[in-house]
């Protein structure tokens, strides 16, 4: 009688556990979201003036330079850099933790089996055989959502890193655009600078055979040399800037920079029609470094979830069986089963917990700081990029339009020099100023490419297979979390 009254009374206490456990979990569990720190402004700039543009930015924006050899550039670099592959790693070693943090959710089983002999030694020597087999299982009751937000925040983390990875190889590809065509530029620049010696090499026999005529001083000889020594001064610079340039492009590309790249094309590309800026909305949604501090925010709300529910109590569900026999042959006829319900809470920590709650709330404040200092600075970089891309253009114009002045201004003046009206510091000064324009203007021309590159990366947001496809793991989509929220957390995966 007395047994069947104890049994009873650890059943209701059972009971009475887990409806106080179920009564507080609604007060327990964290309720995430947050406050969307800033509003973007309706649009970028004023596109209405009557300007030519193409159709919005495409995945991989550089095919818009119609470069054949910068195509095959970037894709070799895709798959070859070496700082790309570490985040390729680390987005495996981000899953590898998501499916780690999701088998918490399910209950784990173990088994045992055992064998034992045990001998006398007497004047009847004997022995005993035993033979046993067990299984213990156990499942945590995620009743305050510890478990599930362990796992958010490790798939929110491996979203981070695959937003990462888009801006990498993004970065990465205009890196290699802009190494690219800078090493195209230094090579036009020397051959500018052939042809200035060249030029300059005539004009010095030129002076020299005045002045064996006594048509004109020595120091106008001396001024022209070293106006030609000047140029070959600037050749070897430019012959070292093509060698380091290549040999940054050969690393970007996961090769040695002792091998050798080819030549490609020897002249600048035109500048394609300018895409269309889009909305500011749309460039949060899109750009992948933006999206990451997003996610860095979904992270910590769901670390502060984790450390509100350890200061509640773990429940956890045993269920065990054991057999023990003298005879293998009838070790599973007879088995013992235990079924058992652990409450595990804190007592006293010295405010341990609280504390951890703290800590993680106050780096998700730190994070959706972050997250508004990345967007301003997006904004920024689309902004600058056309004020710089705009100014570029009416510098270019203002060069060429100098250019043609000063290359006027060099004829003529040679004209009146060999007709003994002016002196030969004036056609030196002419001479030298059209040759400086002709390598400002290459430099123009390639800044304005560089302009239109920060604006395609500014724009950019990932493309088709830049992030590898996960085995078992969906990436949580965070394209509907840019706007203000308090009460709809971003849903993880299952």
């Amino acid at each position: 009688m007395t047994l069947v009254h104890l049994r009873f009374s650890l059943a209701l206490g059972r009971r009475l556990v887990l409806v106080g456990i179920v009564s507080l979990a609604g007060c327990a569990v964290h309720q995430a979201g947050f406050e969307e720190p800033l509003d973007p402004p309706a649009t970028f700039v004023d596109e209405d003036r009557g300007e030519a543009y193409s159709t919005a930015l495409p995945d991989r924006w550089w095919v818009a330079f119609e470069d054949e050899t910068l195509n095959e550039l970037i894709d070799v670099a895709l798959g070859a850099n070496f700082d790309l592959a570490t985040f390729r790693d680390r987005l495996e070693a981000a899953r590898a933790v998501v499916r780690r943090e999701r088998s918490f959710l399910f209950p784990s089983v173990n088994y045992s089996l055992f064998a034992e002999q045990s001998r006398r030694h007497s004047d009847d020597y004997s022995s005993d055989n035993r033979f046993g087999a067990s299984l213990a299982g156990s499942y945590e009751v995620d009743v305050w959502r510890r478990n599930r937000s362990a796992r958010d925040s490790a798939a929110f983390r491996e979203s981070i890193i695959a937003e990462q990875l888009k801006a990498a190889a993004i970065s990465l590809s205009s890196e290699v655009a802009l190494t690219w065509y800078a090493l195209v530029e230094q090579r036009g620049q020397a051959e500018v600078l052939e042809q200035q010696i060249a030029t300059n090499e005539q004009v010095l026999r030129v002076v020299r055979t005045r002045f064996g005529s006594g048509v004109v001083r020595a120091s106008d000889v001396l001024r022209q040399e070293r106006l030609l020594e000047s140029t070959r001064e600037q050749r070897t610079v430019v012959q070292a800037r093509i060698d380091v340039l290549e040999h940054a492009l050969l690393v970007l590309l996961g090769r040695s920079p002792t091998e050798s790249i080819e030549a490609g094309r020897d002249t600048l590309p035109d500048v394609p029609l300018r895409p269309r800026l889009g909305l500011p909305s749309e460039l949060i949604q899109r750009r992948p470094d933006v999206r990451s501090a997003l996610y860095a925010i979904r992270e910590a709300d769901a670390d502060v979830a984790v450390a509100v529910a350890a200061r509640y109590p773990t429940v956890t569900i045993g269920l065990s069986a054991s057999t023990i026999e003298d005879n293998i042959a009838d070790l599973f006829d007879d088995w013992a089963s235990l079924l058992s319900i652990d409450v595990l809470g804190p007592l006293f920590d010295a405010g341990r917990r609280e504390s951890e709650v703290e800590r993680t709330e106050a780096v998700k404040a730190e994070r959706i700081n972050v997250y508004a200092q990345t967007v301003l600075t997006s904004f920024r970089q689309v902004v600058d990029a056309v004020t710089n891309e705009n100014a570029r253009e009416a510098q270019i114009r203002l060069i060429e339009r100098q250019l043609e002045l000063a290359h006027r201004t060099s004829e003529r003046l040679n004209r009146e020099y060999f007709n003994g009206d002016i002196s030969y510091i004036d056609v030196l000064d002419a001479l030298t100023t059209e040759q400086q324009l002709q390598r400002d203007l290459l430099s123009a021309r390639y800044a304005r490419i560089g302009d239109r590159i920060d604006l395609y990366r500014s724009l950019a947001g990932g493309w088709d297979g830049i992030v590898p496809p996960a085995d078992a793991t969906v990436p949580v989509d965070a394209s509907n979390d840019t706007s203000a929220t308090t009460s709809s957390p971003a849903t993880p995966p299952a």
